[in-house]
């Protein structure tokens, strides 16, 4: 057993005053959490280990404070250790959206989440509670890591420069752009639950941050693990648009929201791309290069609809996805 699983088991039986601890590992994120399941009296609990030097879980409880505040559905924290990085939670069951999502629910359950988002995203940031910008600094540095990560340690390539610098200013200039709201940085099938009241419960929010308005709507509606026919997700981003107007969260064209969407997802998909390739370089898990063909799919039909992004289109149909097809084939 690992020390930090000890620590963990050694806290809750002190904590919980239960001399046996059986934890049961859950599936994880892309970060350096970890997630177990245990039973007390009949009840089941969620323990998070947060290593406080990689993932610290201040954030976590801040961002819960805020939507329990807002009337949505995230766990409850029983208990913190900060200086250990240990915290127990309410368990929201097995039925995340990701496993749950099918042809005959997905209009209803995307619709639910739509409406949470639109909660969450009119909170207002003039309280006491700060949350970090996601500005171009973090946006900017999430686009050098792709460069880094996918195309210079994974695909071992050496591409123009400036066409990375065009296309990397593009986005930025897009982000900027959008009114800036309350975004939840993961909001996808793979953190959102429907729970036992058929309620919507949402997870993995300890990365809030003030950002772009259309950030968290492409994360839902392009999502990297699961995607649905394009007709279907325009359906639902023009119903988003038009909530939206209507609650005055921004004033935009329709034609001019559609471009914010199609191309913070470009950046978000970016992003997401060099987070795969890095778990495999770095944390030597290959469980995340599954979904990179569909992620770089969204990105390919993005540059189709859009003039600006037509070096780029050239430099990834030329370089790129050959180098990705060669390499996921030896993999």
């Amino acid at each position: 057993m690992d020390q930090r699983k000890q620590a963990l088991k050694c806290w809750l039986s002190k904590t919980l005053n239960m001399p046996n601890i059986d934890l049961r590992p859950l599936a994880g994120d892309a970060s350096f959490r970890r997630y177990f399941r245990l039973q007390l009296d009949h009840n089941n609990f969620i323990a998070v280990d947060s290593p406080h030097d990689k993932e610290p879980f201040f954030p976590f409880i801040q961002v819960a404070n805020i939507f329990k505040n807002l009337g949505l559905n995230v766990p409850h924290i029983f208990h913190t250790d900060e200086a250990q990085g240990f915290l127990l939670i309410s368990d929201f069951g097995n039925k995340v959206y990701y496993s749950e999502l099918n042809i005959k629910n997905a209009d209803k359950l995307y619709r639910m989440a739509i409406d949470k988002l639109l909660i969450f995203q009119t909170y207002a940031t003039e309280s006491d509670v700060t949350l970090a910008s996601f500005d171009q600094i973090w946006m900017l540095a999430e686009l050098k890591n792709f460069s880094h990560w996918f195309l210079e340690k994974y695909l071992e390539l050496d591409l123009p420069q400036n066409v990375l610098h065009d296309i990397f200013e593009l986005l930025l200039k897009n982000a900027d752009e959008q009114p800036q709201v309350f975004i939840h940085r993961d909001y996808h099938s793979k953190n959102l639950m429907l729970l036992p009241n058929h309620e919507l419960g949402i997870l993995d929010f300890q990365d809030a941050m003030i950002g772009p308005v259309t950030y968290d709507l492409v994360s839902l509606l392009r999502d990297c693990y699961i995607d649905w026919p394009a007709n279907q997700v325009l359906t639902w981003t023009k119903s988003y648009y038009q909530s939206a107007m209507k609650n005055k969260l921004f004033h935009a064209s329709e034609q001019q929201f559609l471009r914010w969407f199609d191309l913070m997802g470009m950046q978000r998909h970016l992003k997401a791309i060099f987070i795969f390739a890095r778990k495999q370089l770095r944390d030597n898990n290959d469980a995340y290069l599954q979904y990179i063909p569909r992620t770089l799919k969204y990105v390919q039909a993005i540059c189709d609809h859009y003039t600006e992004l037509t070096a780029f289109q050239k430099l990834l149909n030329a370089r790129i996805i050959p180098a990705w097809q060669q390499k996921w084939k030896t993999t």
